[in-house]
């Protein structure tokens, strides 16, 4: 399906219409889910080029599909740029981060982002809390699992 999607982009230049940035995020996040991340970049580096401005959309695509191929440092890297360009840091940007840092087993970077959405006011889903909870344990990090959990039920994220 993604080729396809790639085909009818191609022939969209060919025939003079200028894709724009919803066309590049659809395709950049059907690339990441589709574990094509180079072709990905490829696009992400294309859409620069042309001088679009990608949006939090397509660096949020971007995050999850680097850190589902575990390429934290890329994924860092692209939150920092994300920031540094004024883009909203929102809950799925969050989520993304946060849940595939932990799958990274990097559960500490995970949690400090979690303390930094929280801090923002912004509210992480039960699901995603029990996503890292679950990493804690799963690594073994019992005390940390305790005292994160605790947390969250006081602060009302679990029941």
């Amino acid at each position: 399906m993604v080729e396809e999607a790639l085909k009818y982009f191609g022939n969209m230049t060919d025939i003079g219409i200028q894709p724009n940035v919803a066309v590049y995020t659809a395709l950049i996040d059907g690339l990441c889910k589709n574990n094509s991340i180079q072709a990905a970049k490829k696009l992400f580096d294309d859409m620069s080029d042309k001088g679009m401005i990608p949006d939090k959309n397509v660096y949020t695509a971007l995050i999850d599909g680097n850190l589902k191929h575990g390429n934290v440092q890329e994924a860092l890297s692209l939150r920092d740029r994300m920031i540094d360009l004024g883009l909203e840091f929102d809950l799925p940007a969050y989520t993304s981060l946060i849940w595939g840092l932990s799958q990274c087993g990097q559960v500490q970077q995970a949690r400090k982002f979690l303390d930094e959405m929280i801090g923002k006011g912004i509210i992480p889903d039960e699901i995603l809390c029990i996503c890292l909870l679950r990493k804690y344990y799963e690594l073994g990090n019992m005390d940390e699992a305790i005292d994160l959990q605790n947390e969250m039920v006081n602060r009302g994220l679990l029941i």
